[in-house]
């Protein structure tokens, strides 16, 4: 709940969109029996989404934090 919560639907374009086009609220997904309410992704899904516009959706997949990451020396 948490990871899904906090981390893949506010920074995952592809998961977030996933959750809007079939209506699932990220805060729905509490249990382990939840999970199957999220569509299953494949490496079908994937090789889809990135031949519709190689360069913008390959990003999609990836985690993308709006606040920039500190970095140590």
């Amino acid at each position: 709940h948490h990871f899904i919560t906090n981390h893949l639907y506010p920074f995952s374009p592809y998961y977030r969109g996933l959750f809007d086009k079939n209506k699932i609220k990220p805060d729905e997904i509490k249990t382990v029996k939840d999970l199957s309410k999220i569509p299953f992704t494949s490496k079908k899904s994937f090789i889809d989404l990135t031949q519709k516009n190689p360069t913008q959706n390959n990003l999609a997949f990836l985690l993308q934090p709006k606040h920039r990451l500190r970095t140590h020396p």
